[in-house]
């Protein structure tokens, strides 16, 4: 999804040298999961937050990254990145988001 989203950014002038921080998502089955997770996450400086989701027995861990520059390389490589770190940990990583108006 990351070649669409970045589209859709481009669409709205979000150029590659803008920087923005981005949401996270990220789903795990067991609250010690989620809370390793975190802990792993907060090491890169990211704002964290993990909770148990209101819709089944699942938990999610999102929150939001640093900012970092809107390069389709960049984008790419760190989304790659968080479905490796997701993978290690046993969390599956869902997905990002962002707002240009940060």
């Amino acid at each position: 999804m990351t070649p669409q989203t970045m589209e859709q950014l481009r669409k709205i002038d979000v150029s590659e040298d803008t920087e923005l921080k981005l949401e996270y998502f990220f789903y795990t089955n067991t609250a010690d999961k989620a809370k390793l997770f975190a802990e792993e996450i907060k090491k890169l400086n990211y704002e964290v937050t993990d909770k148990q989701s209101a819709y089944d027995n699942s938990f999610i861990i999102t929150g939001w990254t640093t900012k970092m520059k809107m390069e389709d390389k960049v984008v790419a490589n760190w989304t790659k990145e968080m479905c490796e770190l997701g993978y290690k940990f046993d969390c599956e990583f869902d997905g990002w988001g962002t707002s240009p108006n940060q």
